[in-house]
């Protein structure tokens, strides 16, 4: 069994190249919320594509209640509209 990985783990893999900023997909909150989503189903996670992110809508994860709640909150968060 894979140890999980912390937040600050997680949300470094984002990062093409280290040490370089670069946006995450979300703000904050919504990094744990996808975190949740990565947590809960690793197996669709390794599907996620970039163009996920800008309409959170992906038949693959639909219903699917960690993804439901990561969309919902991006698609109403003014910080997350943002990035």
């Amino acid at each position: 069994m894979e140890a999980e990985m912390t937040q600050a783990e997680f949300e470094s893999q984002w990062q093409p190249i280290p040490g370089e900023d670069f946006p995450l997909p979300a703000c904050p909150k919504g990094m744990v919320l996808l975190k949740a989503f990565a947590d809960a189903h690793p197996d669709s996670f390794k599907f996620i594509r970039p163009e996920d992110f800008v309409h959170f809508e992906n038949d693959a994860f639909a219903g699917i209640e960690e993804w439901d709640v990561f969309a919902s909150h991006c698609l109403s968060c003014h910080a997350c509209n943002e990035l």
